[in-house]
């Protein structure tokens, strides 16, 4: 089963989110690490997608959430890269952030439509990375699973629909 994700990019304060798709192994100890190692060696942002397999998508949103909440609903990580210099270019002030989704746990309202939400769970700019990114991220997916797990197994204790 594929883990799939998004990366999403602001090229400029106000600018809306440019969005690149992978479709595999997107969780923090592959795709994190990927990008935290292809952000430190300074290149052009369309440098960094082709090296981590992100392929370009044809939207943009205007926040990092709306990636999985208006577009495309089947996403578990989204990273978000913003403070790109005019060229494009990452430069040691280009921070990334990770955001986690409900996917794929599903919690339901009477009515029967899903709640889905998206919540932050790192973030860093290039001149702060870890020098130990492998392990952070390890923690940081352990983390954001026990959070998730945790809000699960509230909503199935307090009697809301519930699927997994």
């Amino acid at each position: 089963m594929s883990t799939r994700g998004m990366v999403v990019v602001q090229r400029c304060t106000n600018c809306a989110y440019e969005l690149y798709y992978r479709h595999y192994d997107t969780y923090p100890q592959a795709l994190g690490v990927e990008l935290v190692r292809a952000m430190t060696k300074g290149k052009k942002i369309e440098q960094v997608m082709l090296e981590v397999g992100a392929t370009a998508e044809s939207k943009t949103t205007k926040s990092p959430e709306d990636a999985f909440l208006k577009v495309q609903g089947d996403l578990e990580w989204i990273y978000c890269i913003e403070n790109l210099d005019p060229e494009g270019c990452i430069t040691s002030r280009t921070s990334l952030e990770i955001y986690k989704t409900s996917c794929p746990y599903f919690w339901f309202k009477g009515d029967g439509n899903a709640i889905d939400f998206v919540f932050r769970v790192w973030g860093c700019s290039v001149d702060y990375f870890p020098n130990d990114v492998e392990a952070q991220m390890n923690l940081l997916d352990l983390m954001s699973h026990v959070v998730l797990r945790g809000l699960f197994a509230y909503a199935k204790a307090s009697g809301a629909p519930v699927n997994l």
